[in-house]
């Protein structure tokens, strides 16, 4: 057991300590905050990248849908013609009457 002055600087000592503990404890919670909100931005940083080119594909998607659809349309419209015309069957199909099926 100390007593005295030397009690006084065991007790100043183990204060400096606390206080040293105190003020490491303080800089690892900063860090660890730090740490999250990089994070947190670098996620956000990639989700927005994502949507972005989601975007784009879905963009790419609607606009190959859309040129389906309007051959489709288009072959419909041919093939109406053609009858109206009086052809019966569509051309180009590689068969000629009278060729006995072979392909040209």
């Amino acid at each position: 057991m100390l007593t005295g002055s030397a009690r006084i600087v065991q007790e100043s000592l183990e204060g400096v300590r606390a206080a040293k503990r105190e003020d490491e404890i303080a800089r690892k919670l900063a860090e660890i905050e730090r740490r999250r909100k990089a994070m947190e931005a670098r996620i956000e940083s990639i989700k927005a990248e994502f949507e972005a080119e989601e975007l784009e594909l879905k963009q790419s998607i609607s606009e190959g849908e859309l040129r389906e659809q309007r051959l489709a349309a288009e072959r419909s419209e041919m093939s109406k013609s053609r009858r109206v015309n009086g052809q019966s069957k569509p051309v180009g199909t590689g068969m000629r009457s009278g060729s006995m099926g072979t392909l040209e």
